[in-house]
C-alpha cells in the first residue's frame, strides 16, 4: 500500500477558499517551522489532507500538500479532491511511503531481515506507553533518508490505548515494513504517474534468515541475532567478507519477497481499482495463508 504522501506545487493556494470547497468537511489550523498558514481537512475526525501555504523561506515551494493514500476509499476520490485545490498535473511528489502488513511479530522479523546495502540499525522503544514493559522494542530503522526503513509493531500501535488501560492486553502478530522515501529516491515524482507504483516492487532487496536447527552454533546465534537484530549481527559476522563462507550454512534463507510484493500490489491495485475489491480481497488472504504457511 501507499502511506504517507507529500506533494509540492508552484501554484499558490487561498487558504480563504478551503471553507469553500469543502463545506462540510471539519477545518483546523495547526502551527507550522516552514509554512506561515497551514490548514488541515478532515472528515468524520480524521484527517484527509494537510495544505501548507505562505513559506517563510524563498526556496520553499509556494504550496504543500499532505495526505494518506490510505485514508481515501480509491485512487478517484483522492484525485478529485485534490483537484478541487490544484492543477494536479503540477504536483511533484517530495515524500512517498511504501507500506506492507506481514503476520509476523516484530521479534522475529528484527531477528531474520536484513536489507541490502543498509547498514544502520537504530532501534527506537516507544515512551509514550507507561504500562507497556520497559524497553520493549516497538520498532527499528534501517538506513537514512533519503530512503529509509521503518520496521514496527503494528499490533503494538493498534492497541496502544488498551496497553495505557491493562498491562496484560497481548499484542498481535502484526508488523508493518514501511519504505520513506524523499526527493532522488522518488523514482516516479510526477503525481499522475502515481498508478505506475502497482507494477514496481520497492522491497526486492529484502532479505531474511532464519537460524538452521541443524546449527552447531544454534544457541550463540539465536542469542546474538535476538539481541542484535539480523542486519547487526550480519555485519558482525561478515567482518572479514567471510559471512557466505563461514556462516551462511548456518542459515536458512526464507523466500519471502515475491509474496511481500504480490501483497503490496494487490492493494494498490485496489486503491487504483476499487471495482475489483472482492476479488483483490480474496487474493490477499491467500497471500497471506502463503506467508503464515512459509514461516513454519
Amino acid at each position: 500500500m501507499l502511506d504517507k504522501l507529500e506533494l509540492t506545487t508552484m501554484q499558490e493556494i487561498d487558504t480563504k477558499i478551503v471553507r469553500e470547497l469543502f463545506p462540510t468537511y471539519q477545518l483546523s489550523y495547526k502551527p507550522s517551522n516552514q509554512y506561515r498558514k497551514c490548514i488541515v481537512i478532515s472528515r468524520n475526525g480524521r484527517q484527509l489532507i494537510t495544505v501548507s501555504t505562505h513559506p517563510i523561506w524563498n526556496n520553499i515551494s509556494p504550496t504543500k500538500i499532505q495526505t494518506n493514500p490510505g485514508s481515501w476509499q480509491s485512487s478517484i476520490e483522492m484525485n478529485l479532491h485534490l483537484s478541487n485545490l490544484v492543477d494536479t498535473s503540477h504536483l511533484k511528489i517530495t515524500r512517498l511511503d511504501h507500506a506492507v502488513d506481514i503476520p509476523m511479530s516484530l521479534k522475529l522479523v528484527h531477528s531474520c531481515v536484513r536489507i541490502k546495502g543498509k547498514q544502520s540499525n537504530q532501534k527506537y522503544f516507544d515512551k509514550s506507553s507507561e504500562s507497556y514493559k520497559r524497553d520493549t522494542l516497538t520498532g527499528f530503522y534501517l538506513g537514512a533518508l533519503p530512503e529509509i526503513y521503518c520496521i514496527y509493531d503494528k499490533g503494538y500501535e493498534l492497541n496502544k490505548m488498551k496497553l495505557k488501560r491493562n498491562q496484560e492486553s497481548p499484542l498481535g502478530d502484526l508488523t508493518r515494513i514501511e519504505l520513506r522515501q524523499t526527493n532522488k529516491k522518488i523514482k516516479y515524482n510526477n503525481f499522475l504517474d502515481l498508478s505506475s507504483y502497482v507494477d514496481d516492487n520497492p522491497f526486492s532487496n529484502l532479505e531474511f534468515y532464519m537460524i538452521s536447527q541443524e546449527s552447531i552454533k544454534h544457541s550463540e546465534l539465536e542469542e546474538l541475532v535476538t539481541k542484535s537484530g539480523f542486519t547487526h549481527a550480519y555485519f558482525k559476522l561478515n567482518k572479514n567478507n567471510n559471512f557466505k563462507r563461514d556462516h551462511l550454512k548456518q542459515f536458512n534463507p526464507i523466500n519471502m519477497q515475491k509474496t511481500l510484493n504480490e501483497i503490496y500490489q494487490v492493494n494498490l491495485r485496489h486503491f487504483f481499482n476499487a471495482d475489483e475489491t472482492t476479488k483483490i480481497i480474496e487474493k490477499i488472504h491467500k497471500q497471506e495463508n502463503h506467508l503464515e504457511y512459509n514461516l513454519q
